[in-house]
């Protein structure tokens, strides 16, 4: 057992480790870099890390945890979460990796969490990461993350994972990708009045 003791000098993120048996102690550190998001002051953040642990002792791969974590706390609250799985085309910033030798193990994460009882996985999104500007080649990488996006989609379809709500359209391409919209779309910094086409939708700066 690691105990507060031994571990009086340890960095912050060792101490996370007190209380943990030497096998659980042994998973966390021999399994990889681990990243938890929590706002601080939470009181959240060591409670999700102690579960993502005790996860990686039984040996469930890293991406399928917080899947295993949120549908655990669902069920204790007796009800079931309404989420969006975020797919990463291109973006590099969270989400299912699914580009070249990713793409099978992507569509098997997010099915996974698709069959999860208490989680209900309403939407899909992704995220474009440059959109909004403008020449042949941006544009050409914005069309290969919708292309990518719907092969994706298609990929969980045909296990039986449909989505009520499909969604990968920012600012630039609400005015730039129309065609993108899909089943809803999630305007930034149009909704201010501002940015590349907010002036040829009639839209005003708010501030």
């Amino acid at each position: 057992m690691w105990t507060e003791r031994e571990n009086e000098k340890g960095s912050p993120s060792e101490r996370l480790l007190i209380g943990l048996t030497d096998r659980q102690r042994e998973a966390v550190c021999s399994r990889g870099r681990v990243l938890v998001s929590a706002s601080a002051g939470s009181g959240k953040t060591t409670t999700m890390v102690r579960k993502i642990i005790a996860e990686a002792e039984k040996g469930i791969p890293l991406s399928d945890m917080l899947i295993l974590v949120y549908n655990e706390a669902a069920a204790r609250c007796g009800g079931v979460l309404r989420c969006h799985i975020k797919v990463d085309t291109g973006m590099s910033r969270l989400g299912f990796l699914c580009a070249g030798r990713h793409f099978e193990e992507g569509v098997a994460g997010a099915a996974h969490a698709c069959r999860m009882p208490h989680l209900d996985v309403e939407g899909i999104f992704t995220h474009f990461a440059v959109s909004d500007e403008p020449g042949t080649a941006n544009e050409a990488f914005t069309r290969q993350q919708f292309d990518l996006f719907c092969r994706f989609v298609s990929a969980l379809e045909e296990r039986g994972c449909t989505f009520r709500l499909r969604h990968c359209a920012n600012s630039g391409a609400v005015v730039n990708y129309p065609e993108m919209k899909l089943d809803m779309v999630r305007p930034g910094i149009l909704l201010y009045g501002c940015g590349d086409g907010a002036e040829e939708l009639g839209l005003r700066p708010v501030m």
